[in-house]
C-alpha cells in the first residue's frame, strides 16, 4: 500500500504567512493530501540565548540580554499560533492535518520532516532571502534538496479557482513536471502550457508531442507557444495568464536559467519547484 500523500508546511516564525498557508492547503486539496505542519525551534537561537554575554538589539529601545526563559516562551506562542492557522486552513478545506514542533538546524529539521513528503512548502520574502540569511540558509538548502518544493511570498495565495500554468521545453525535468501539473489539474480548472523552443519546427514537435499525451485526459488545457524567447520574453507570456500555481521544471533545457525565486517575485504567483528525481530517463 502506498503511503498517505503529504504537503508538509513549515512554519516557524521565520518562514510562516498566511499566502504560503493558503497555497500549501490548496496544493494539498488537489491531491487529496495531508497537511502537516512542522515548527523548527532553531537550536542556535537557543544555545545563544544561554550565554551570559548575548544581547538582543531593538530599534526602538536599548540592548537588553537575551533570556533563555523569554525565548522558550516566545517560541511556544509562536507555535501555539502557527498550530491555529494551521487548523483553520485544514478545516476550511476538510483536509486531514498534523502539526509537530522539532528543536535542532532548521534546514536538517525540515528535510526530515520531508523525508516521507512529496512536497515542502516555504515561504519566501524575496530572492535574496535564497542567499541571505539565517532563514535564508535552511530555505536554500531545502529547495536545492527536496523534489518538489512549493515557494510562496507572504502575499495572500493566488485563486485556486485559476488554472495551473506550466512553462514546458521538452527536456526529462519538463516532462515530470508536466505529470504533476496534469494531476494538478485534474483537481481544478484546467492547464496552461508555455512551450518554448529555439525554431519552428521545435515547437511544432512540442505541440505534437504534448496534444498526444494530452488526449486521454479529461482536463482542459492550452498551448502557448514562444520561440527562440529569453527569460524576460517568458516571464512576459507567463504573466499574460491568469493562473493560480506555476509549475515550474528547473533542471536543464531552455528553462534552466530561469530561478524559481525570481519568477515568484517577478509574477506574484507561488512556485511549485519540480527537480529531476534520481534515475529519471534522459
Amino acid at each position: 500500500m502506498n503511503a498517505p500523500r503529504k504537503v508538509v508546511v513549515a512554519l516557524d516564525a521565520a518562514r510562516h504567512s498566511p499566502g504560503m498557508l493558503d497555497a500549501a492547503a490548496d496544493l494539498a486539496l488537489r491531491l487529496g493530501a495531508e497537511l502537516a505542519g512542522v515548527f523548527v525551534e532553531d537550536v542556535d537561537l537557543i544555545n545563544l540565548a544561554g550565554l551570559p554575554f548575548a544581547r538582543e538589539l531593538g530599534l526602538r529601545s536599548a540592548a537588553r540580554q537575551l533570556d533563555l526563559a523569554t525565548i522558550e516562551q516566545e517560541l511556544q506562542l509562536h507555535a501555539a499560533a502557527a498550530r491555529r492557522a494551521l487548523i483553520i486552513a485544514a478545516e476550511r478545506r476538510h483536509l486531514q492535518w498534523s502539526f509537530r514542533v522539532r528543536r535542532g538546524q532548521p534546514a536538517v529539521e525540515l528535510l526530515a520532516a520531508a523525508a516521507d513528503a512529496e512536497f515542502v512548502a516555504l515561504s519566501v520574502r524575496s530572492r535574496t532571502e535564497l542567499r541571505i540569511g539565517p532563514a535564508g540558509d535552511a530555505t536554500q538548502v531545502v529547495v536545492e534538496s527536496a523534489s518538489a518544493t512549493l515557494l510562496c511570498d507572504r502575499a495572500a495565495a493566488a485563486d485556486p479557482a485559476r488554472p495551473i500554468l506550466l512553462p514546458y521545453d521538452g527536456s526529462p525535468t519538463a516532462r515530470q513536471a508536466l505529470e504533476l501539473a496534469v494531476r494538478l489539474a485534474r483537481q481544478g480548472e484546467g492547464l496552461t502550457i508555455v512551450a518554448c523552443a529555439a525554431d519552428a519546427e521545435a515547437l511544432a514537435g512540442l505541440q505534437r508531442d504534448l496534444r498526444d499525451r494530452l488526449r486521454s485526459e479529461d482536463i482542459a488545457f492550452r498551448i502557448r507557444e514562444l520561440r527562440d524567447g529569453d527569460r524576460n520574453q517568458l516571464i512576459a507570456v507567463l504573466r499574460r495568464e491568469r493562473a493560480c500555481l506555476v509549475v515550474m521544471p528547473v533542471d536543464g533545457g531552455l528553462l534552466g536559467g530561469l530561478a524559481p525565486a525570481e519568477l515568484l517575485e517577478r509574477l506574484g504567483l507561488p512556485v511549485l519547484q519540480v527537480r529531476a528525481r534520481a534515475g529519471a530517463a534522459a
